[in-house]
């Protein structure tokens, strides 16, 4: 939502709120980073699963880990649904 992006950049003064991930930094360079977010997600749902399955005694810490496996996979989803392309 494009008035919640404006109000995270607003936050701060020199600039540096959320918001200024909302637009492309530039054409050329908007799948690179696309890229990279995709990477950081997949790298924390890869320790998420990693720690559930560590965690398999402690039912609380086992289901938190796999749901926000769940979660980061489909941030993944959402990124390659917009750019085909991506490759991560």
């Amino acid at each position: 939502n494009e008035e919640e992006l404006e109000i995270f950049s607003s936050l701060t003064t020199k600039g540096s709120g959320l918001g200024i991930l909302a637009k492309p930094l530039s054409d050329r360079n908007e799948l690179d980073v696309q890229s990279f977010i995709a990477s950081t997600l997949d790298e924390a749902a890869y320790d998420a699963k990693a720690g559930a399955a560590e965690a398999e005694g402690d039912v609380l810490v086992s289901c938190y880990l796999n749901e926000r496996a769940k979660l980061l996979e489909k941030a993944i989803q959402r990124i390659t649904a917009k750019y085909p392309d991506l490759e991560y």
